[in-house]
């Protein structure tokens, strides 16, 4: 199997390295249940933790994801087959992924272009933390820093992607993208496609914004509560994707 690439740069202890590696292995057969020591989980972030599985995404590349939550499938598939096919210039690319959940197209077309910079936004705290764990696991610490590693770069930013729409907001939020002023030069999303009825409460904390109660007009209930946005539009559908990406 692969060897995770922050292993290759950084571990050059032997036993930890396969210690670390067993995890994977294990991860990989998709059994659940690995016990992560605290001195590795501490180690290296990428790890599979408890309810979580490191699948198959492309190539040598693999994906966080959690048990019975939300995962990638066949329209991100053909999404990042279609972007791979879109972009034929030889100069290199600035590729912007719009809502990038877990990551999954957003990686599929770094793992085709070695020579881009790559950048996610996504909403979801969750999402966003397996996002770069993957992105940790695949391409080293580099990315993790904010470094460019192998002519390859890539990034998750948290954030609303309707924001960029505003120009104060699209600057904090692309703060550290070089050339992301200038636009993108391929963009991607997977919209979701049911129209949802929805109210709001605040978090806790008061600084964020909660569903509290929502009612499908459209299609069916989805598979798990991780999905619903991937699913449902919370935070618009195509025409706000293509307003974002315009």
């Amino acid at each position: 199997g692969p060897e995770p690439a922050s292993i290759a740069s950084t571990c050059h202890d032997t036993d930890t390295e396969n210690d670390a590696v067993k995890l994977v292995r294990k991860a990989e057969l998709e059994i659940v249940e690995v016990n992560v020591p605290d001195d590795l989980a501490s180690k290296y972030d990428w790890l599979p933790r408890r309810g979580e599985q490191l699948c198959n995404l492309v190539g040598k590349w693999r994906i966080l994801q959690h048990q019975g939550g939300h995962r990638w499938t066949t329209d991100d598939l053909v999404t990042a087959y279609v972007a791979g096919n879109a972009y034929v210039h030889d100069t290199k690319l600035l590729h912007l992924d719009l809502g990038c959940g877990n990551g999954s197209v957003l990686q599929m077309v770094a793992w085709k272009y070695q020579n881009a910079t790559c950048v996610g936004i996504e909403a979801r705290e969750q999402a966003v933390n397996l996002a770069r764990r993957s992105i940790l696991y695949n391409a080293g610490e580099a990315h993790e820093k904010g470094k460019q590693h192998n002519n390859r770069m890539i990034s998750v930013c948290r954030g609303d992607f309707r924001q960029l729409m505003d120009p104060n907001e699209r600057k904090r939020l692309l703060d550290g993208v070089e050339h992301a002023e200038s636009g993108f030069d391929l963009v991607t999303g997977t919209p979701p496609y049911f129209r949802v009825d929805f109210t709001l409460r605040p978090n806790e904390n008061k600084q964020e914004q909660h569903v509290h109660s929502a009612v499908i007009n459209q299609g069916g209930m989805p598979s798990c509560l991780q999905s619903a946005p991937a699913r449902c539009e919370f935070r618009g559908g195509v025409e706000a994707y293509c307003e974002a990406a315009a």
